[in-house]
């Protein structure tokens, strides 16, 4: 990111890139990002999660309206590309619960494309971003949401990409982390299910084809980043399985904020002011006023609030969730 741009002005820049189906700078934006976040200096990395939770705060109803409108404003033939491209961002823009919360309000408008990436094969990247945001939803919608997934298919969806991955022995990084997520999912749906949908994962045969390919990993001394984490999950979702008691406590002790930042893999939560002349980094020492119409944008301070407010978020405050609908 140049220094030359304010993170408000990159964001917009981004979304105009999204707005133009502009995916080719898009990509680069993307790849410059990823080095933003890897990078072994603190200070990209903290500005990689300010350019995400900006482009939340400041996009998030844009984006749900293009992704729901994808498939009639990609051609056919750069579809599933540009869905990746897109995908990069979206799930990476998922990084606070109150941003998820205003996703869902549109969940069943972009459910079909996320459905879509998860069951295509030809792009192995856009199968994890899709089951990633899938498992995202679900840390924050809990039972509703995972009662609506389930509808749609997203246990038999589990199972498939297991199964594809177990049948053709399939033991590379992209197949271990689509495994990988997929085990997340049978976690996360059997300690937010019902009784009913724990008894549907119970006789599905997903832990079985699971079980497998975690002992071919273990035949073939398959050594990769995330099969500790995949054996894990997958040990926790059959304990909680057998155990109605364990699958209750496990559910009443769910916090959404520290499940998503175990998912994003940070050391401590990355939550900054919203004021553009302070994007001060959250500290527990301090407590984040929200601002009261959209609960999304928060500050450190009233002054940084009633600064924003008269600067910018006057007019750009997304305010009622159910606005995100008309449309």
């Amino acid at each position: 990111m140049s220094s030359a741009r304010t993170i408000e002005q990159y964001v917009e820049e981004i979304i105009e890139n999204l707005q133009d189906g502009d995916f080719d700078n898009l990509s680069d934006t993307c790849d410059t990002l990823d080095k933003m976040k890897f990078n072994s200096k603190k200070k990209y990395k903290l500005n990689y999660w300010r350019v995400m939770q900006c482009l939340g705060e400041v996009a998030v109803d844009r984006q749900v309206k293009c992704l729901a409108k994808f498939e009639k404003a990609s051609c056919k033939c750069h579809y599933y590309p540009n869905l990746k491209c897109f995908m990069r961002l979206f799930v990476e823009m998922m990084c606070n619960v109150a941003v998820i919360k205003r996703i869902l309000f549109n969940k069943n408008k972009i459910l079909p494309t996320i459905f879509k990436a998860v069951r295509q094969i030809d792009e192995e990247l856009l199968t994890v971003l899709a089951l990633e945001t899938t498992h995202k939803c679900l840390l924050v919608g809990k039972t509703e949401v995972t009662e609506l997934f389930m509808k749609y298919g997203l246990l038999k969806d589990i199972y498939q990409r297991v199964k594809g991955k177990n049948d053709a022995n399939q033991f590379s990084y992209g197949a271990i982390n689509i495994v990988l997520c997929c085990s997340k999912l049978l976690l996360t749906i059997s300690i937010c299910g019902t009784d009913s949908i724990r008894r549907q994962v119970r006789r599905s045969p997903v832990l079985r084809i699971m079980g497998e390919y975690i002992e071919k990993l273990a035949a073939n001394k398959v050594d990769k980043m995330g099969v500790l984490y995949l054996i894990e999950n997958f040990t926790q979702a059959k304990t909680v399985l057998s155990d109605e008691k364990e699958a209750d406590r496990a559910l009443q002790n769910w916090k959404p904020k520290e499940k998503l930042q175990k998912e994003q893999e940070q050391d401590q939560i990355y939550a900054f002011c919203s004021s553009p002349g302070c994007r001060k980094l959250y500290d527990e020492s301090l407590k984040f006023r929200y601002c009261g119409a959209c609960r999304i944008s928060r500050y450190c301070s009233e002054e940084c609030q009633k600064d924003h407010w008269k600067k910018s978020h006057k007019d750009a405050c997304l305010r009622d969730p159910t606005d995100a609908c008309d449309w």
